[in-house]
């Protein structure tokens, strides 16, 4: 009798027991689940690549040596035609005064481009292409120009993939660098391709005054600028052949969000953030991403599909 009274004791405790590590293990699981909310910023894909500048200049102490100018205006200053710019000091101890032949920009820095305009461009060869590049060589030489224009041009060398892609008056997305960080769209006027080179003819009519003295630069072309979602790398997986992330729903349980994956760098992968529904298309099939409120799980490994959090 008294062992079949301990039984009838033990048996509910058991029951509860059991019960109360049914309910609790999840929950004490769950604590341990490591979630983060994805990150919606611009993602920009850039191709970069060496310009140089070409701009509409008049130099106005060709052919003079010149040991000494004395400046009567700033450099980058606009000045109409006709205006006493400076007066230079050759090598002979001699003096003359400078007129600007036109309005425009002054500069006082000569470094041998200033011939080159567009039309050299359009029908230059490979020898030509060479040397235009090789802007290294070319010193920077004392003297008086003038920039009559606000128009300017970038002569970029791209690879084929970037050529074939974009048509002449396309407008690009390109970003400078060298200090100045301009982002804008410049208009593609003319193609050009030799055995060695696949060239862009770009032209503009802002930011003069920041590229009054620059010629070789480093240009930025933008090929993709979108809002998406910025994830840790660790948290991608895959379910069913199709890549995702494991997310904690709002009801408890590990769900499953297929992505589209856009880039991975580092210790991040940027994925699409979808339609206007936030909907992806995934071998033409149509799957609910993950938006900014979504619980994504950090390291999958430690989760199942289905499994209860809370």
């Amino acid at each position: 009798m008294k062992n079949n009274r301990i039984k009838l004791v033990l048996f509910p405790l058991l029951l509860l027991t059991i019960f109360l590590i049914i309910i609790i293990t999840p929950t004490v699981a769950g604590r341990n689940i490591k979630t983060v909310k994805p990150e919606k910023i611009i993602y920009e894909d850039k191709i970069t690549t060496n310009g140089l500048i070409l701009r509409d200049e008049i130099v106005l102490t060709n052919e003079l040596e010149i040991s000494e100018i004395d400046k009567f205006v700033n450099e980058g200053e606009r000045v109409p035609k006709g205006y006493l710019i400076g007066r230079i000091t050759d090598s002979n101890n001699g003096k003359q005064e400078i007129y600007s032949s036109s309005s425009g920009f002054i500069s006082f820095t000569i470094d041998g481009y200033e011939n080159i305009d567009v039309s050299s461009i359009k029908n230059a060869n490979d020898y030509f292409f060479s040397n235009l590049f090789n802007y290294t060589d070319k010193s920077e030489l004392p003297g008086i120009k003038i920039i009559n224009s606000y128009i300017w041009h970038i002569v970029i060398n791209v690879d084929s993939e970037i050529y074939d892609k974009y048509n002449e008056n396309d407008k690009i997305l390109i970003e400078i660098e060298d200090d100045i960080n301009k982002v804008f769209k410049s208009k593609l006027v003319e193609k050009v391709k030799t055995p060695s080179y696949n060239l862009f003819l770009l032209e503009n009519d802002k930011f003069i005054h920041e590229i009054l003295n620059l010629r070789n630069i480093k240009i930025n072309i933008i090929t993709m600028q979108d809002e998406v979602y910025k994830i840790p790398k660790t948290s991608l997986t895959f379910k069913d052949g199709k890549q995702g992330v494991f997310v904690n729903e709002y009801y408890g349980v590990v769900g499953f969000r297929a992505v589209k994956l856009i880039d991975v760098a580092e210790d991040f992968a940027y994925v699409s953030c979808g339609n206007e529904n936030g909907n992806i298309i995934i071998d033409e099939d149509t799957f609910k991403t993950i938006d900014i409120y979504s619980e994504i799980i950090i390291n999958p490994e430690s989760v199942e599909y289905g499994q209860i959090t809370r």
